[in-house]
């Protein structure tokens, strides 16, 4: 994960109670591993969206993924 989406999920302030930075990687991998089951075969990238919540309101991050031989 680039610095910047990390900001933009999980790092970008002080998190409000009840979350923290562990529990917000935990959400964007999830949300990823279930966009990667509707990929068809032979895809390599993958488009999908996180809702954060910022402690007033929900916001939607773009992220993508990129996925090599050997990967």
């Amino acid at each position: 994960m680039t610095s910047t989406a990390y900001a933009a999920c999980i790092g970008w302030g002080e998190l409000p109670a009840g979350q923290d930075a562990a529990g917000g990687l935990w959400d964007v991998l999830m949300v990823m591993k279930n966009a990667i089951a509707k990929l068809p075969p032979g895809s390599d990238r993958i488009f999908f969206y996180v809702s954060v919540f910022d402690g007033s309101k929900h916001n939607l991050v773009k992220l993508w993924a990129l996925c090599g031989p050997g990967d």
